[in-house]
């Protein structure tokens, strides 16, 4: 960004439109030097106008006023734009960063924490952190278990014998993207197998949630039943 710190607001303007004309890095480095060259031209030619007296002088003040005003106007939107995408980066680490903590039982203590230090409290606190985690898959996959077998007559499976996702299919063969596009539509969301090179299958991750984990099986378990009614009457 030395091109930020060297001559007046036209040159920079000159410069960012080169490097937005560049179609890659590779391109833009191999143009930089000719750019340079270019500017410090210029630069050379204005100041010997310049020298030739007040009228010149006056004349370039107005060209290189209307110029910076010019590239003000077109640059300037872009900065904003940044800045707001920016922001939003930021608010998405600090969500990702406080869910982390929720998890965990960390406070807010997680935000004075180096990265290396996150290694090593993952390390210290492992049979908390994964404790957590397989209680509450262990829990939960029973409750899919008995969810699974009352619906056998719409879903297949497998319990799995690791991880914490399931991978159902449609017993009817069906592809699974339009079940899973309807039950994105009653706020329940689930990958459609074909993500996978399987299309009747669908998967299901059952370790996040704790206390609402059968409150989603029953709202899943009521979308299963209508989609089975609706597949009836079509047939």
């Amino acid at each position: 960004m030395k091109w930020l710190k060297a001559g007046p607001p036209a040159e920079r303007s000159e410069a960012i439109a080169a490097l937005a004309a560049a179609t890659d890095l590779l391109d833009h480095h191999l143009k930089r030097e000719r750019i340079r060259k270019k500017l410090e031209k210029e630069r050379k030619e204005r100041a010997a106008r310049a020298r030739e007296g007040a009228q010149g002088t006056g004349e370039m003040s107005e060209r290189d006023l209307r110029e910076d005003l010019i590239g003000a106007q077109r640059y300037l939107p872009f900065r904003e734009t940044g800045k707001h995408y920016f922001m939003m980066a930021v608010a998405l680490v600090r969500e990702v960063l406080e869910e982390f903590a929720e998890r965990y039982d960390l406070g807010k203590d997680l935000y004075f924490l180096h990265r290396k230090e996150l290694a090593e409290l993952a390390t210290r606190h492992r049979n908390m952190v994964l404790g957590k985690t397989q209680d509450t898959a262990t829990r939960n996959l029973r409750l899919l278990k008995a969810f699974l077998s009352e619906h056998r007559e719409t879903l297949g499976w497998i319990p799995p014998r690791g991880g914490v996702t399931a991978f159902p299919w449609l017993v009817s063969g069906e592809n699974a993207r339009p079940f899973c596009r309807a039950a994105a539509e009653q706020g329940i969301l689930l990958a459609p197998g074909d993500c996978w090179e399987a299309p009747s299958h669908f998967r299901l991750g059952f370790a996040k949630m704790t206390d609402k984990f059968p409150e989603a099986l029953n709202r899943l378990g009521e979308f299963v039943k209508s989609w089975s009614a609706a597949n009836v009457t079509k047939a």
